[in-house]
């Protein structure tokens, strides 16, 4: 996406909020001005005019934003979550024999309650069969719960129950994945939960030194592959390794760090 499309597109995405903020500062000047040029009878029924007329169009845009087919909102009452995530660190290496090491280490933080279980999902596009991942870092036991959909979901139950503000880091290891090279080459992390920081840690070898991997951001989970809302080029340094990391990244976001195979 060009610098004039994300100008453009911000511009849009704003306009309400453009206009709300512009209204009252049109209002103030014309009614300095008509108080510097008019008498006072006329200075108030032109200002009670310009009140009216800033409400109504308040009132309109308000109401197109919220019927609007291309404006969408969350119910807010359905989006209350008892934790955030500080970090996901998501680790992805490809050893010499094309067996894939991967897992993902996450840092939780309790904002109500307590915690003694997640929920997490993946999607493994290779020949063999999608497996469960293993117990790591603080995680008793990992358990399937399969759900509707493509996703293999399953549920991560803690060592110790996490109590209300505090912080808990914890991993689980995929078995090491036979020809991975036959997967799609990419790998992702959603941001369904509050997140503040995502860190991707890909290793590929030297065969991939100073090769082209794109970050793409897209709306969500299912939003279709050609349209990221926003997508950027890097390259493997010359070990053929690349550790990106996201800031505050938007909730309800799909990250995906996307290559190309090489030719052994």
């Amino acid at each position: 996406m060009s610098k004039r499309d994300k100008i453009k597109n911000w511009f849009l995405n704003n306009l309400v909020s453009i206009i709300t903020l512009l209204w009252p500062v049109i209002v103030l000047v014309v009614t300095v001005f008509v108080t510097k040029m008019q008498k006072a009878q006329i200075r108030e029924v032109i200002l009670a005019v310009g009140l009216v007329v800033e409400t109504i169009v308040l009132i309109i845009f308000r109401i197109w934003n919220h019927v609007s087919y291309k404006a969408y909102r969350y119910p807010a009452d359905k989006l209350t979550i008892d934790y955030e995530f500080t970090k996901k660190r998501i680790y992805y290496e490809v050893l010499a024999d094309d067996k894939l090491r991967y897992s993902r280490t996450m840092t939780i933080r309790v904002l109500k309650g307590t915690k003694d279980c997640i929920m997490d999902q993946y999607l493994w596009t290779g020949k063999k069969e999608a497996i469960l991942p293993t117990a790591g870092q603080h995680v008793r036991k990992i358990e399937s719960c399969p759900l509707i959909g493509i996703w293999k979901t399953f549920r991560i139950t803690f060592v110790s129950p996490v109590e209300r503000n505090h912080e808990l880091t914890y991993t689980y290891n995929w078995p090491l994945i036979e020809s991975c090279k036959s997967s799609s080459p990419f790998v992702s992390v959603s941001t369904e939960e509050p997140t503040k920081e995502i860190e991707f840690s890909i290793k590929l070898g030297h065969l991939y030194s100073n090769k082209e991997v794109t970050i793409q951001e897209f709306r969500s989970i299912e939003s279709p592959s050609d349209q990221p809302l926003s997508q950027v080029s890097l390259h493997f340094d010359e070990g053929g390794d690349l550790h990106h990391t996201i800031k505050n990244p938007k909730r309800f976001r799909y990250y995906r760090v996307l290559w190309t195979w090489e030719n052994d």
